[in-house]
């Protein structure tokens, strides 16, 4: 959630410029800003499943108790994996916005 804020404090500062932002460098932070977020819900859905995991006695006899855990098991890893997958597409766009900054025209020392 920290990470979401700071996007979208950057996101601000750069509409809030006199001169024109442009449009990839926005779309790059919108876009990070919702992978951010879905992230953040796949986490929270990750650990809800691993506590439920760890929380209650599966009997080993029962068919019905090892197919839930086998679900629980294998969400929580998509879940992570979706994770990791997400955490590499927020820095990719991070870094692209940032490259494109740094390639714009130097600005007046006076502002």
């Amino acid at each position: 959630m920290a990470t979401f804020s700071q996007v979208a404090v950057w996101r601000e500062r750069l509409l809030a410029r006199d001169d024109t932002v442009g449009p990839m460098r926005i779309r790059a932070l919108n876009e990070a800003a919702a992978h951010i977020l879905l992230g953040t819900m796949a986490s929270v859905g990750a650990t809800v499943a691993i506590v439920t995991l760890v929380s209650f006695s599966w009997p080993c006899a029962s068919v019905v108790g090892h197919w839930v855990q086998v679900a629980l098991s294998s969400l929580t890893l998509g879940l992570f994996a979706y994770v990791v997958v997400t955490i590499m597409i927020v820095i990719n766009l991070l870094w692209d916005a940032y490259q494109e900054e740094g390639t714009r025209a130097p600005r007046d020392l006076d502002e």
